[in-house]
């Protein structure tokens, strides 16, 4: 266990860079809102997220193909019709954080539209089942529904209840529901539906949900691990079966790596700090991006490998610690206290 006077004093964090507590330039309390970095950053639901995801490197290139896309589409939210989205990139990549943040973009435009605040929901695909799949989606529609209430939605639903068995669910009887509830939902504010994952054997999934939802005032944002998809969706797209736009994350750079971090280190140290202290060495940074094809890595990959490290070097200096400490300037992260991070990680089983 590391003395917490060992972040403020040898490397001049306010709080862990990859373990935060508070972001000393937001001040948000990741502890007490249970929020981690280590996962998914819903900035849709904590605009203060919106800083820590930092755009650089795959990140900074979808956001600036989305935006373009919805500039050059003319986007109204006024209802009915959605465009979709893809969202693709290998386990690590960021993907789910990248959905969240399109989610916001979408966000942005709605609000300033005058159409009301969207709902944001996730449907985790759980078997082959599109009938499963369909009362998952059935249940966040009510959610959103019942946030935003609509006169006849308690009839409609009433209707289909004893028609519709969860367990065995008959999936002409979810799609009949679906489209009587076109009306009160394309009244209501836009809905926003994660679909994570569609894989290559659940492609025709998508000109199916998106035929089905999108006259509904829903948007989809697609999230697939398999390249294979993006030609698929932007196929469909080319021929108008489907309206949307599809982004690839790939991993980072050792450049855009050294940015990434460089900018997640800033949200944690001492704001009267100047200049910043890097507590990486160049050289052992460089050498996180020799190993994996390309000499590319997946954000959580580095923020893993880093986060160890930090810590390893922390616990060593907590055991000889003194007061007051040597210059911030004097400790630097090696390849040395990378190395066995990056090995356990690597051999690790995803």
């Amino acid at each position: 266990m590391y003395k917490p006077e060992v972040l403020q004093k040898y490397y001049l964090f306010e709080s862990h860079p990859f373990e935060p507590t508070i972001d000393a330039r937001t001040q948000f309390d990741f502890q007490r809102q249970n929020v981690s970095l280590l996962t998914e950053l819903n900035v849709f639901q904590y605009t203060e997220l919106k800083s820590c995801f930092i755009e650089v490197g795959p990140f900074a290139k979808a956001i600036a193909d989305l935006s373009q896309y919805f500039g050059a589409l003319g986007y109204s939210s006024a209802g009915g019709d959605q465009p979709a989205l893809l969202i693709q990139g290998s386990p690590g990549s960021g993907r789910g954080s990248m959905a969240n943040y399109a989610a916001d973009i979408v966000k942005q435009i709605i609000t300033q539209s005058g159409c009301g605040l969207p709902s944001l929901k996730t449907v985790f695909v759980p078997t082959e089942s599109q009938g499963k799949l369909l009362i998952l989606i059935k249940q966040k529609i009510e959610a959103h529904l019942n946030k935003n209430p609509q006169q006849g939605v308690q009839d409609i639903f009433a209707e289909y209840k004893d028609l519709i068995d969860p367990k065995a669910p008959d999936q002409s009887f979810l799609e009949a529901l679906l489209n009587a509830l076109k009306t009160p939902l394309t009244a209501a504010p836009p809905l926003i539906l994660i679909v994570d994952p569609i894989t290559w054997d659940r492609r025709d999934w998508i000109k199916w949900l998106y035929r089905l939802v999108s006259p509904l005032n829903v948007l989809l944002i697609f999230i697939t691990e398999e390249y294979r998809v993006v030609p698929f969706f932007d196929d469909l797209v080319d021929k108008n079966m489907i309206q949307g736009k599809s982004v690839r994350l790939t991993g980072l750079s050792v450049t855009e790596g050294l940015k990434f971090a460089e900018a997640r280190l800033d949200h944690f140290r001492s704001t009267n700090v100047d200049p910043k202290v890097f507590p990486f060495e160049l050289d052992a940074f460089q050498k996180i991006f020799t190993g994996p094809p390309e000499g590319r890595v997946g954000v959580k990959f580095l923020i893993q490998v880093l986060r160890g490290s930090l810590n390893r070097k922390m616990s060593k200096l907590s055991q000889s610690y003194t007061a007051p400490p040597p210059l911030p300037t004097d400790i630097r992260i090696t390849w040395a206290d990378i190395a066995e991070s990056y090995e356990i990680i690597i051999r690790t089983p995803r």
